[in-house]
């Protein structure tokens, strides 16, 4: 039967290891520098955009909110989709609450859904997972001390950690 082929190949596009390509078919992803590092410049200038209207609009108890989305992934191992789910919407929730357009809010899903297979190799990196945690705490911290100029050095700093690891997993082999 196909539908179980079919089923497979979806889970493996939502995990971001094939890529499928209309009217070619699925194919493994396979990753360039220079994707990477672009596709993670356009998410950092965006984010902190939205970080430094999130400071100033989003209220203490939404703030918690997001907190407890990093905490939820401590709870979960980081080799499973949900974990990779809880990290989206904890860069999502800070979007929502920056007030930013549905222009801005899809442009940014377009890179979230481009950075799933990144996301799925460095999650599998040694430490990943917990550094994400950390560096996400980092970031609720500064957005709770209404710091946006430190918000923003830290989603630079999460990202920055995000490539260079990718970079010496996969390109400085």
């Amino acid at each position: 039967s196909r539908t179980p082929v079919r089923d497979a190949f979806k889970r493996l596009e939502s995990e971001g290891l094939v890529v499928n390509r209309p009217r070619y078919g699925a194919v493994v992803f396979q990753p360039s520098k220079e994707q990477l590092v672009e596709i993670y410049k356009i998410r950092t200038l965006i984010e902190q955009y939205c970080v430094e209207n999130t400071c100033k609009l989003a209220s203490d108890k939404e703030l918690d909110n997001i907190n407890k989305i990093n905490k939820q992934m401590g709870k979960i191992p980081p080799a499973a989709n949900e974990y990779m789910l809880l990290d989206f919407r904890f860069h999502k929730k800070i979007c929502e609450l920056s007030g930013c357009t549905s222009v801005t809010m899809e442009i940014l899903e377009g890179l979230w859904n481009k950075c799933s297979s990144f996301k799925s190799l460095y999650f599998s990196l040694l430490g990943k997972p917990l550094d994400t945690m950390k560096m996400h705490g980092k970031i609720v911290e500064h957005l709770i001390k209404r710091d946006a100029a430190r918000a923003k050095i830290a989603v630079a700093e999460h990202y920055e950690d995000v490539v260079r690891s990718i970079e010496n997993s996969l390109f400085l082999k």
